[in-house]
């Protein structure tokens, strides 16, 4: 039995022999989130045995656990001269990086960290049994899920529903009710590296408010107000996005307040593949974070679970300045932990009824987590156009695992950008808070009124 077909038995098995989703969640052989709970064959992955949270060994505390992986020592490291034997465990663009712009990859043993809060759990399992896909087609929404991954058990059988699934677990994986962090994006041309934006980032996820529930939440999974602190020229600006979890009927919605202007505007535009201005257009909106906004342009579509060398657990970048970490030509391989995980395999592929510059994407994501690893995306004439590695963090916290922060390398030129990192070293840098904010914080009249210009 090949690989490909191993990894769609692997969870589906259980719902082949009449098991409902609610049910096989529940089995032995699945986690609470619906990654398999045993290793592989040969021990290189690890059984998952309650991730990094309370009441687990690995446990050592909110205040040291950042530190704790700092004892592991590499494996091995993967670069041109033994690409070809580690080939079949790398995404294309990881491979084409290694190939054009001597990158490698540092493997460290796989830690399989992921926990989450009891009632994040309670809510998966309910979600199971009751969550469903838009009948028109899966990337126009989902209803009946709430506070976790809406399908912890993935549609093996059919590859369209399985891809819609997976699009929506990682839209709506873990992430804290309520956060507010400092963030730094860089953007490197030609060797040159320059600050592109420093921010404050104030988010809310109605979906996963602990006291909510599916006919409470109001349908806005996740919104975010970003207020731009550098460079002077942005200083002031402020970007307010809406994100539902029924695009069809209940569309994103976005706002901007600029420098000068004392209103919000409403600017439907700052989405899908518009060019990203605090990049200097280097990639667009949809593709921060790896996929950021409604996913309703594409057909996904479910290629499998394979064995890939992602980034993964990776709280010491944030410890590192800017200058540490970003060299001309790549993050520091020194400084980023790449580890061997299962991943589910997604392709995206545009929707005739729509048009976006970018028709094909490739996401591998995390079994246990559901967040994008990394993302691969082609031009119209099928070349390998950008390669998005993301870096995760054990957020202890919260208990979870939360983005640290995402590489976006272009394939063709070699320019690239480092986004939505945490630098600690940095003046402005403050930690970061997870106290509930309230709703009028997102409110576009309420943001408008609050103004000065």
């Amino acid at each position: 039995m090949n690989r490909r077909a191993f990894g769609l038995l692997a969870c589906g098995g259980l719902l082949s022999q009449g098991m409902r989703p609610a049910d096989a969640l529940g089995h032995q052989t699945l986690t609470p989130f619906g990654s398999e709970r045993a290793g592989n064959a040969d021990g290189s992955i690890p059984s998952w045995t309650g991730g990094y949270a309370p009441g687990t060994p690995e446990w050592r505390g909110a205040d040291q656990l950042p530190d704790y992986l700092d004892e592991d020592q590499p494996l091995y490291t993967v670069d041109a001269s033994n690409l070809k034997q580690h080939q079949h465990r790398l995404a294309s663009g990881v491979i084409a990086m290694i190939q054009k712009f001597h990158y490698r990859i540092i493997i460290y043993p796989s830690r399989r960290s992921h926990a989450l809060p009891d009632y994040v759990y309670h809510n998966i399992a309910v979600n199971a049994a009751r969550a469903r896909l838009n009948p028109q087609r899966g990337a126009l929404g989902f209803s009946g899920a709430y506070g976790g991954i809406p399908f912890p058990v993935i549609d093996t059988a059919d590859p369209n529903q399985g891809g819609a699934q997976c699009i929506w677990n990682y839209l709506c994986s873990y992430r804290a009710f309520s956060k507010t962090a400092y963030i730094e994006t860089y953007i490197v041309m030609d060797g040159a590296r320059t600050l592109a934006s420093a921010a404050r980032v104030l988010a809310k996820a109605p979906y996963y408010d602990p006291a909510g529930s599916v006919a409470s939440f109001g349908g806005w999974r996740f919104k975010s107000l970003v207020k731009e602190m550098l460079p002077s020229s942005q200083k002031g600006e402020e970007y307010l996005a809406w994100q539902s979890n029924s695009p069809a009927q209940h569309p994103d919605r976005t706002w901007t307040l600029l420098t000068g202007e004392g209103r919000v505007r409403q600017a439907p535009v700052i989405q899908f593949d518009t060019p990203s201005s605090l990049v200097d257009d280097l990639y667009n909106t949809d593709e921060t974070v790896g996929f950021f906004g409604s996913p309703i342009e594409y057909d996904w579509r479910l290629l499998g679970k394979k064995e890939l060398y992602i980034p993964y657990n990776n709280n010491a970048i944030e410890r590192h300045a800017a200058a540490e970490l970003i060299t001309p030509q790549f993050v520091n391989p020194v400084h980023v932990r790449w580890e061997l995980h299962r991943v589910w395999v997604v392709e995206a592929v545009l929707n005739p009824a729509y048009r976006n510059m970018l028709p094909r994407r490739i996401f591998y994501f995390d079994e246990d987590t559901f967040q994008a690893s990394i993302v691969d995306v082609y031009d119209a004439d099928a070349n390998l156009l950008r390669s998005s590695a993301l870096f995760n963090k054990i957020e202890s916290r919260i208990t979870g695992t939360t983005v640290a922060g995402q590489q976006v390398f272009n394939a063709q030129t070699g320019n690239f950008v480092v986004a939505n990192i945490s630098f600690q070293k940095s003046a402005n840098y403050t930690e970061a808070n997870y106290q509930p904010l309230s709703d009028d914080i997102f409110n576009p009249q309420a943001i408008a009124a609050a103004a000065s210009y």
